[in-house]
């Protein structure tokens, strides 16, 4: 993880340079349980959030740069609040730097975007929700790479009930009537991610 854009994006919003919060981020994204949720993913976001700025350049993009810190820094498989968790963690991050309730409260609504459970509300939800499921778009070789990792993640969980429960996550994408809500992502992203996921389905 890059300390060089933490201390950019502690400098953007005044804060101090926080060295000890970004310590336990490091800490928590490299744990020996985490084979897709680390280091790599929120990289791997962060980078897209910078090609995409470049394309089109982003509106609040600090605020959606600090959202994709946190959006998974609690991560437990076996738990469905991980997105609630992280997001009060940043809450209470940005609460003890002195952040303005509306930043706080934008950043948190950001980070339960990646339920991916409802609808955006805005276009920076959009970006979060596309760029957190660019994965599902890549190329076959990094699909299944990002597959083994998933399952990897749930090696607790028995063959049969794992297939059972994956495809049925994977089927209610393919149900949606489009994956990702820009146009750029869908461009880009939506026909190779639907081929992705219906390969990943039929092999289960």
């Amino acid at each position: 993880m890059s300390s060089e854009k933490w201390n950019s994006l502690m400098h953007h919003f005044q804060f101090k340079e926080n060295h000890k919060e970004l310590d336990y981020l490091t800490k928590m994204y490299n744990g020996t349980d985490r084979a897709y949720h680390n280091l790599n993913h929120i990289n791997d976001c962060l980078n897209k959030l910078d090609q995409l700025n470049e394309v089109t350049p982003i509106e609040n993009k600090p605020e959606i740069a600090l959202a994709f810190w946190f959006h998974d820094v609690i991560y437990d498989p076996f738990r469905k609040d991980n997105e609630l968790k992280s997001a009060e963690r940043a809450k209470s991050f940005l609460e003890k730097q002195g952040a303005d309730f509306n930043t706080i409260e934008f950043v948190y609504d950001l980070i339960l975007a990646t339920i991916h459970k409802e609808q955006p509300k805005n276009i920076s939800e959009s970006y979060v929700m596309d760029i957190d499921i660019s994965i599902l778009g890549s190329d076959p070789k990094t699909y299944q790479t990002y597959c083994n990792d998933i399952r990897k993640e749930y090696k607790m969980v028995p063959g049969i009930l794992y297939k059972r429960n994956r495809a049925k996550i994977m089927k209610s994408f393919l149900n949606r009537t489009a994956l990702y809500y820009t146009a750029y992502y869908r461009e880009k992203y939506e026909a190779k991610a639907r081929t992705n996921i219906a390969n990943e389905i039929s092999n289960l």
